[in-house]
């Protein structure tokens, strides 16, 4: 610092209230990038599978409904029209279960949960069409125990899928800690920067001002002093070859011409005189 002008130190000072400014901004816009991908992944994934999920379970829900109502009905085309409804309720759920596996899943834990509930669900098919073949026999004892079976199989879908939606909660309330997290670092951090610009800039203009404020005054005083004594060998006090330096030196080279002009004129002053009184004698 002892080295720079005062051009250059109020430049530098600007670029530290400069930098400061960018680092802020920085700063801010990592956080706001921050919370858009996590408050993004929540609205835009997880809330999607929760839904998705809540499908799928109301798909199966409505599986079994028609399962129970298939075995209630005795009429043949009754039959027929739940078991067309069933089918439709099938497909719509696997095209969910397929559909969540190829764009909601976002990690090996939820793939293995999916898999888990699709496991169960394909168990479940496989004693549906059992119990379907009893029903439309009308085997009412081994169309029940077929069902009491599938009710197990029903069991542990309904655990994966409510494992599912618990996943994906938790995957929610992450993102939204993590979110959290990063705004309070980059709440520190402007904070931090913030505070540490402003001393920078706050001492830095301090000593700048006084150093300046000191300088003049003393650079004043000396041309006062001049001008009041006409005393021209007196020299303003150069501590630094800034601009105020400059100043005082080209104040105190004007003193040097002057001076030497005066005893010039003092040299010629005694030479006349001396000539004169030469000329008195003779």
């Amino acid at each position: 610092m002892k080295n720079l002008s005062i051009g250059q130190r109020l430049s530098l000072m600007a670029s530290v209230a400069i930098t400061a400014i960018i680092i802020l901004t920085t700063a801010g816009a990592y956080v706001a990038h921050s919370l858009q991908n996590s408050y993004g992944f929540v609205f835009t994934n997880v809330m999607p599978s929760i839904e998705l999920i809540d499908d799928i379970s109301r798909g199966v829900s409505e599986i079994r409904k028609l399962l129970f109502y298939h075995m209630a009905r005795r009429e043949p085309e009754e039959k027929r029209t739940t078991e067309e409804m069933l089918k439709k309720a099938v497909d719509e759920t696997v095209r969910n279960i397929e559909r969540y596996k190829k764009e909601m899943a976002v990690d090996a834990k939820d793939r293995e949960i999916l898999e888990k509930a699709n496991t169960a669900f394909q168990t479940y098919l496989a004693l549906l069409g059992k119990a379907l073949e009893r029903s439309r026999a009308n085997e009412y004892a081994d169309m029940w125990s077929e069902s009491k079976q599938a009710g197990a199989a029903i069991t542990e879908l309904t655990n994966a899928i409510n494992e599912h939606k618990a996943y994906n909660r938790q995957l929610a309330e992450e993102k939204i800690h993590a979110a959290e997290a990063d705004y309070e670092r980059g709440r520190l951090l402007a904070g931090t920067l913030a505070l540490l610009s402003l001393a920078i800039c706050v001492t830095a203009s301090y000593l700048i001002i006084h150093e300046i404020r000191t300088r003049m005054e003393r650079f004043s005083n000396s041309i006062g002093e001049v001008a009041r004594t006409l005393d021209f060998t007196m020299r303003a006090k150069i501590t630094r070859m800034d601009e105020l330096g400059s100043s005082a030196d080209a104040f105190n080279r004007l003193l040097d011409t002057m001076q030497a002009n005066l005893k010039t004129l003092a040299a010629n002053a005694q030479s006349v005189a001396s000539a004169a009184n030469a000329m008195s004698t003779t």
